[in-house]
């Protein structure tokens, strides 16, 4: 429903793993290959990938979409601050070990609760048909913040220190330090 605006966008990949042995059921543009950043080796599984066709077999460009099913919405002070840096990485390894040879276009969220919202979190290369100088600022983030969140783990820091509130619903509430 989503692409309806361009004739040329299409869905063409669904669950695609990264850094994991591709199994049967694996989607076809799955690898094992892992992303690497600062040394530090990633694994993940993007819920969807849309491509741009074009006259070639190689498409212009593709867009990574993120299902969720909470209400909270991700903003780009999330990632920016280290709280959300999901969808940059998605967008990194899409780039740099599935989808090679196409240029990013985009990446959002799609709540699923709700199919008439869906939230772009701005992780844009192209913003009105110009490159978003934005782009730059959200990866770099997320690549900082692996590198820091790897250091932290090595050196057993673990701080009690969330930048938002915890929600209601967290499956780690009884077992919390926060506040004690």
């Amino acid at each position: 429903e989503e692409q309806n605006n361009n004739p040329l966008r299409k869905p063409a990949y669904f669950e695609i793993s990264f850094g994991v042995e591709k199994k049967a059921s694996s989607d076809k543009a799955s690898v094992a290959l892992p992303l690497i950043i600062g040394g530090v080796k990633l694994q993940g599984k993007i819920d969807r990938i849309d491509i741009i066709e074009s006259n070639t077999a190689v498409p212009l460009g593709f867009i990574v979409i993120d299902y969720k099913s909470g209400a909270h919405t991700i903003t780009p002070k999330d990632i920016t601050d280290g709280i959300n840096i999901q969808l940059p990485i998605y967008m990194i390894a899409a780039k740099d070990i599935i989808m090679k040879t196409a240029q990013p276009i985009e990446g959002y969220f799609w709540h699923i609760k709700n199919k008439k919202q869906f939230h772009h979190c701005p992780i844009a290369y192209y913003k009105k048909n110009k490159r978003n100088p934005k782009w730059d600022t959200y990866i770099e983030a997320a690549q900082k913040y692996v590198k820091e969140y790897a250091e932290h783990i090595q050196k057993g820091i673990f701080k009690i220190a969330p930048k938002k509130k915890c929600p209601p619903y967290c499956d780690y509430k009884n077992i919390c330090r926060k506040g004690k």
